[in-house]
């Protein structure tokens, strides 16, 4: 489950949450009759009210599916561990009490450096944009501190991928 994702979809004139984003944001977020991430995120990123407000709306929506999700994978009865990737986890605490529905957290912590190449190759954006998105979050530090597993992702996805394994095994022990 991907909070990201959830918001993705969201994020759609399809939806009333995405209907309220427009109204909050304006029509120019539009391209094609869709919303462009990009342009909500070039806006709120700009006006930190604004953001504050995009994240109130997505929120307690996303929280709201997650936890419906959740709920569907206990009565199905098949799953051994139900896992929410949410990356504002612990900034959407302090709003939300996010955190709290969860029985384990594990943050994915790397070289300052890698972060921030990770970011540019995975996005477009640079450094001044990644520099203004972390301003918004929690430092790496704090989130080692509030979590109860910490991964360290220097080397690679194929090392990263081992040390999940080796975590899950011993989680579902």
């Amino acid at each position: 489950m991907s909070a990201d994702e959830i918001v993705h979809r969201l994020m759609s004139l399809e939806t009333q949450v995405g209907q309220k984003i427009v109204e909050l944001i304006g029509p120019d977020i539009l391209t094609n009759n869709s919303i462009d991430r990009r342009k909500v995120a070039a806006k709120v990123f700009q006006d930190p009210h604004l953001l504050d407000s995009l994240e109130k709306l997505l929120h307690p929506e996303v929280l709201k599916i997650v936890r419906q999700e959740y709920e569907l994978a206990c009565s199905e009865e098949k799953y051994t561990l139900f896992v929410a990737e949410v990356p504002l986890l612990f900034e959407s605490e302090e709003s939300f009490g996010f955190q709290n529905y969860f029985d384990l957290t594990l943050t994915v912590d790397a070289d300052p450096s890698l972060r921030l190449q990770r970011f540019i190759e995975s996005t477009g954006y640079d450094e001044k944009e990644f520099e203004r998105r972390s301003a918004r979050q929690f430092t790496a530090e704090y989130k080692c501190q509030k979590a109860d597993i910490v991964l360290i992702n220097n080397a690679g996805e194929k090392e990263l991928r081992e040390s999940v394994s080796v975590l899950f095994d011993q989680i579902c022990k």
